[in-house]
């Protein structure tokens, strides 16, 4: 499966799943623009894989004016985009009485406005060169219940729901639409979970294959989406979790 000279972004690229993708796309072939707020980050992936053609860029995704100005800049310097990657998200593990109006501003509009902003922009570059291809990363929790995570899984949940909407809305032009839905891996995001024993097998006891998901799976799972020999593969969200959401 290559992506040779296929023009790729991936947000949230900097690390954990994001940077699993970033690079699984270079080794096929691919540009890969990896927006991240953390530049610093982001510019060590791509000097480590090949900064001729892996690219920082940073931007806040949670700003529309920002994610518009960053897909102009790629257009602008390779013409297309072939591919995008919604990988960026944040979380914030409490109980839903102690949620606050920024817990709920913070992730919302990261996880679901700027997945939905900068999928728009991208795809209406898709749609008038004649197709693309999509990935969201969605999580487990948008397909099944878990005790404090009422505003992180609200808001996986709208990315599914997105995902879907927009895969029946832009089939008829060639652009495809998918998600992927992880449990639990090692990321910086979920990394101070397993800090505590108790939480972390607490975890490991709910998911069914007693084990978590780990990034290269994740990056395969995506590029297997990817593909085009997938062409007929649109609006799925797809369970990358040891049984978990059975």
């Amino acid at each position: 499966m290559s992506f040779d000279g296929q023009v790729a972004i991936v947000t949230g690229g900097a690390g954990g799943f994001g940077e699993a993708i970033a690079e699984e796309l270079y080794n096929r072939g691919a540009f890969v623009y990896i927006f991240d707020y953390n530049l610093d980050g982001a510019t060590k992936v791509a000097q480590r894989l090949n900064p001729g053609k892996v690219f920082p860029v940073q931007m806040d995704l949670s700003k529309v004016e920002e994610i518009e100005k960053a897909v102009n800049m790629v257009i602008g310097k390779s013409n297309r985009i072939d591919i995008l990657v919604n990988n960026a998200g944040t979380s914030a593990g409490k109980p839903a009485v102690d949620v606050t109006e920024d817990d709920w501003d913070k992730i919302m509009n990261l996880n679901v406005k700027g997945t939905f902003f900068l999928t728009k922009f991208v795809g209406k570059q898709m749609i008038d060169n004649g197709g693309g291809k999509i990935v969201n990363v969605a999580s487990v929790n948008a397909l099944v219940a878990e005790n404090n995570t009422v505003v992180y899984s609200t808001s996986k949940g709208a990315v599914a729901s997105i995902t879907k909407l927009l895969a029946r809305e832009w089939a008829r032009y060639g652009v495809r639409v998918n998600a992927i839905a992880p449990c639990y891996g090692r990321t910086p995001l979920t990394e101070v979970l397993f800090q505590d024993e108790k939480i972390y097998n607490g975890i490991i006891k709910g998911i069914p294959a007693r084990r978590l998901v780990t990034p290269e799976e994740v990056a395969e799972a995506v590029t297997f989406l990817l593909s085009d020999k997938m062409k007929i593969v649109t609006g799925v969200v797809m369970p990358l979790d040891g049984a978990r959401s059975t």
